[in-house]
């Protein structure tokens, strides 16, 4: 069963940040598939990069990398047109959607 943000990012094999617990802001974070940041990964830190200007009190989304296994278990509900139900990574997508057209 998917738990709503339980691991945010993965900062190596044994770490994830936690977006389970009331402390941790990055709970906030919400997943699109029509992100408006894109994170990295380096040194025990998450760096966040604007991809275009976000306004004050805008939501922070990005676009979560998903492998293909359990997907099924992480729908994404963004609405974009471009989006494929699950939030896995773009190449994925056509995957997913061959995958799903058949259903």
């Amino acid at each position: 069963m998917w738990i709503e943000n339980a691991s945010i990012f993965s900062l190596d094999a044994d770490d994830d940040i936690d977006g389970s617990v009331a402390w941790n802001p990055a709970r906030f974070l919400n997943h699109s598939c029509v992100p408006n940041y894109e994170a990295a990964v380096g040194r025990q830190h998450i760096w966040l990069y604007a991809l275009r200007r976000i306004k004050a009190g805008e939501e922070l989304i990005y676009k979560c990398g998903h492998g293909l296994g359990e997907y099924e278990e992480c729908p994404c509900y963004c609405g974009a047109s471009a989006c494929v139900g699950f939030m896995v990574d773009k190449e994925y997508f056509a995957t997913v959607r061959r995958r799903h057209s058949k259903a």
